[in-house]
């Protein structure tokens, strides 16, 4: 599982490297005020920083996370836990025929995992089972593709739009028990890490506010 994430990681970079290069030879006479943009969405509460080379290329980076504790039941399974996400990434984007509309491709480091307990009655033996459960992303570098709008709403803010997607790999679902197996639980948690394997793509959708300075 390093190697792979190692091998993977080595691509990405290499890709970006090359796209940084290719935009760093376009001349940057027109190159415009760097820009904060605090933001909110799927990723949780981010700060963000774009910097324009010229009409038609920019960097971006952010940083973002947020967490909750989801319960409820599965296949017959009480579940109890925590979701926690963390993302650090940077992009290149193109401003499409020098507009307000961007393409972006870039990559995240994500610490996200998910941890909790599944329970179930047992009533041959009158107690509660429980397995602890732990999710993962396959890759815990991830590359993105996405589009994003920016319209002005005077001279140094702007309401910002992005939408798009990093692909994390098919999620890895861990379990470990407190003491026997107990097979009715067993089985959703085997439900729960089939349906797990339909989740390759963390979804994007991030509103903001930008400010050039």
């Amino acid at each position: 599982m390093l190697h792979n994430n190692n091998g993977v990681r080595r691509k990405l970079l290499s890709i970006f490297a090359s796209a940084t290069a290719f935009a760093a030879f376009i001349p940057a006479a027109n190159a415009q005020e760097p820009v904060i943009q605090p933001s909110v969405g799927t990723l949780g509460i981010g700060l963000s920083g774009f910097y324009k080379l010229n009409e038609s290329f920019g960097f971006s980076g952010t940083v973002s996370g947020f967490s909750y504790a989801p319960s409820g039941t599965y296949e017959g399974a009480d579940y109890d836990g925590t979701f926690k996400a963390l993302t650090v990434g940077a992009t290149l984007d193109y401003y499409v025929n020098q507009s307000d509309f961007r393409i972006s491709v870039g990559a995240r480091y994500t610490d996200d995992n998910a941890k909790g307990t599944f329970s179930m009655y047992n009533p041959y033996l009158d107690v509660v089972e429980t397995a602890q459960v732990k999710v993962t992303p396959e890759y815990d570098f991830q590359p993105y593709f996405g589009i994003g709008y920016d319209a002005d709403l005077n001279e140094r803010i702007s309401f910002d739009f992005s939408l798009g997607a990093y692909y994390m790999g098919t999620p890895n679902v861990q379990e470990s028990w407190s003491g026997s197996v107990y097979q009715p639980l067993q089985d959703s948690i085997d439900d729960f890490r089939n349906a797990a394997k339909d989740y390759k793509f963390y979804p994007v959708a991030q509103i903001g506010l930008r400010y050039r300075f």
